[in-house]
């Protein structure tokens, strides 16, 4: 961890470390700058710049707010993944993918016997699945959460960071 200077304190709070201006030419030239800037505000020499002034064609677009680039095969994959794991609970489920798609489009879903028959399936399925396979399962959950928690402790980059 880097330690603060007293100019970095005195930045943070300049009442507290007045007695840093004696010392140190730097802050006391940034006060006196700070100061003459002041003064020309107060007496009407610097105005604040318009609103008017700015465009918003001079702007630059943040990518969330209609930039160019788009990631249509990340969209397109997510959907054939999202189809394909339709397809594969109607197949599961005893239901031919066509009839299941027609199905939910007019709104007429599965049976309600239909939907509990496949969801025990599933689930003895489970639990007769070999050791090998829980292994799997809970080795992957580890590793996933291991990995979440390597990226929450990296060091922020954003607009929050400061540099010291």
């Amino acid at each position: 961890m880097i330690k603060p200077t007293a100019c970095d304190d005195f930045l943070d709070d300049p009442t507290a470390h007045e007695e840093h201006l004696r010392s140190c030419d730097s802050c006391r030239e940034l006060v006196l700058e700070l100061d003459k800037i002041d003064r020309a505000l107060l007496e009407g020499a610097i105005t604040e710049p318009s609103l008017a002034s700015f465009t918003a064609e001079a702007l630059p677009l943040a990518p969330w707010e209609g930039a160019r680039h788009r990631s249509w095969p990340l969209i397109f994959f997510v959907l054939a993944a999202l189809f394909g794991a339709a397809v594969l609970l109607y197949v599961s489920a005893g239901v031919s993918p066509a009839s299941g798609f027609r199905n939910v489009v007019t709104g007429n879903l599965l049976p309600l016997d239909t939907l509990i028959a496949a969801i025990r399936h599933v689930g003895s399925g489970l639990q007769h699945a070999p050791l090998a396979f829980h292994f799997l399962v809970g080795g992957s959950f580890l590793l996933v959460n291991l990995l979440f928690y390597l990226l929450l402790r990296r060091a922020p980059k954003g607009v929050d960071v400061t540099i010291r």
